[in-house]
């Protein structure tokens, strides 16, 4: 009998624990994901892939890589480009060509390397003014390595004839040597905004002139 009332008493016991064990036992909570987080269901519940999780380091948020909009990469940067264009020529001196001279121009670049370029003017005004200098491209870039720059200042030399005639010079005089600088500014991948200070030497007398321009990019 007394056997009987302890295994009573040891069966009780293991029946009490056991449910007192099920009672504090709490059922897993289902992971909580951020904002945005792409959830994928599989046998063991929701799951974020590692392309989800992957976040920036630089922007230090929980934002996925797949659903923030991405900037055009150009792998690239340095290669040569051109453009055609054209606007105005504003000069600064009394006589001369019509680099002196206000007058309407046509203008282009043409990429010989990633630093030089040829870069033909044609300005129309009481005659016709031919520039043909040649440059050296600087390129500012940007914090981003694998996105061409979008300021390139230049500065070189060149050419200057005119079909200009002077009844009291020989014709040998419409040619001379010229300074030229500036900048063209990409203001897209296609439209490129141009200036540029032109100083011309033709018969013996300097002639200034600043170009204004927009070209398009080839």
């Amino acid at each position: 009998m007394m056997f009987k009332l302890s295994a009573i008493a040891l069966f009780t016991t293991i029946a009490s624990l056991a449910l007192a064990g099920a009672g504090n036992s709490q059922t897993p909570e289902s992971p909580t994901f951020p904002d945005g987080l792409e959830k994928k269901a599989t046998p063991d519940g929701p799951q974020v892939t590692a392309e989800d999780w992957a976040t920036s380091v630089t922007e230090g948020n929980l934002t996925p890589l797949s659903q923030r909009p991405r900037r055009p990469r150009i792998f690239s940067p340095n290669q040569p480009w051109s453009y055609i264009g054209g606007g105005v020529n504003l000069g600064f001196s009394d006589n001369g060509s019509d680099l002196a001279d206000t007058a309407f121009m046509v203008n282009s670049k043409i990429g010989l390397s990633s630093t030089f370029s040829l870069r033909p003017a044609i300005l129309f005004g009481d005659s016709a003014t031919i520039l043909v200098p040649v440059t050296y491209d600087f390129a500012i870039k940007g914090p981003d390595p694998f996105e061409a720059a979008t300021l390139y200042p230049f500065i070189g030399g060149g050419v200057i004839f005119t079909t200009e005639d002077d009844e009291e010079e020989i014709a040998t005089n419409n040619i001379g040597p010229m300074l030229s600088g500036g900048v063209d500014y990409r203001l897209t991948d296609k439209i490129v905004l141009n200036s540029s200070v032109n100083l011309g030497f033709l018969n013996d007398e300097a002639e200034l002139g600043w170009l204004l321009g927009i070209g398009y990019q080839f």
